[in-house]
């Protein structure tokens, strides 16, 4: 027989074998550019080897796997790590943009602006400290800022779950 001929031929009754586990049963996905046999997979058993292996490409292809990253069901989220250390983050930065609001009440009070700004004057000695303790507390406020919003990003990444998907590239062959 020709070997496109006997190739069809074992084609037609080949069923689908996770080239990993080596199970016929169950949903497959072919996240990598292999084909034949060995393009079937479990996505269960894909996401234990390359968590065990920590590969990112597909040993024989050497094609990145196909992935989509999806949101939890909001019923399967972890709870948020509340710690001292991040209340008291939170505590610093309402207290400190609360000093900047009350700074600059002040000098709208004393007319600082408009001594300064549109008169011309030079700010007094007084002004002097309120703009340096306004500065650093703006400085204070940014960093604490970035870090607590690290945080909240880095929370909201932890809940979404890597997923395995067909190769776009492989269906279209």
């Amino acid at each position: 027989m020709a070997p496109a001929i006997l190739e069809s031929l074992l084609g037609r009754n080949e069923r689908a074998v996770c080239r990993i586990c080596q199970s016929e049963t169950g949903i497959m996905i072919r996240p990598c550019a292999c084909a034949g046999t060995m393009a079937d997979i479990h996505e269960n058993c894909l996401n234990e080897w390359v968590s065990r292996s920590k590969a990112e490409k597909c040993e024989i292809c050497k094609e990145s796997y196909a992935q989509a990253k999806r949101f939890r069901p909001i019923r399967e989220w972890t709870k948020p790590e509340i710690t001292f250390r991040l209340c008291l983050m939170v505590a610093s930065y309402i207290c400190a943009y609360l000093s900047i609001l009350n700074i600059l009440s002040i000098c709208a009070e004393r007319k600082f602006f408009d001594r300064v700004f549109v008169r011309g004057y030079p700010p007094r000695g007084a002004d002097w400290v309120r703009i340096v303790i306004a500065a650093i507390l703006l400085i204070m406020d940014s960093c604490i800022f970035s870090i607590l919003f690290d945080k909240i990003v880095g929370y909201f990444a932890r809940q979404r779950v890597l997923r395995f998907i067909d190769n776009p590239n492989q269906s279209a062959k």
